[in-house]
């Protein structure tokens, strides 16, 4: 479906289904390796070594960036910000997990990137 073009970004997530999906293990480090403002958002570059493994697959974490606001939606609805940690596997297959941010009490491990 992704080749076809119907279900790439941005996706207006409404209805779900349950789905038996292989566990995501995460294992980022707690330091970007350069912080870049490249004129359309704020980028942070990440040196070898953070990854995520899924299905046995490895992914190397390359850089997460944001958007402001979210470029997904659910049920319609956006979202203040969203961050995208994009991540390569062996092969150059690309991996990019999505997290949405609400507007709440501020968060500590946010507050460090500068």
């Amino acid at each position: 479906m992704c080749s076809a073009g119907a279900q790439q970004s941005p996706l207006d997530i409404g209805e779900t289904m349950k789905s038996q999906m292989p566990p995501l293990n995460i294992a980022w480090g707690k330091t970007a390796d350069t912080i870049v403002n490249n004129g359309h958002t704020i980028q942070l570059n990440f040196a070898t070594g953070s990854h995520i493994t899924v299905g046995g697959e490895k992914y190397e974490l390359l850089q997460v960036h944001f958007h402001r606001p979210s470029e997904h939606l659910i049920g319609g609805k956006n979202f203040p910000m969203e961050a995208h940690f994009v991540h390569r596997n062996a092969a150059g297959s690309l991996a990019v997990v999505g997290v949405l941010m609400a507007t709440g009490k501020p968060n500590a491990a946010f507050s460090k990137v500068s």
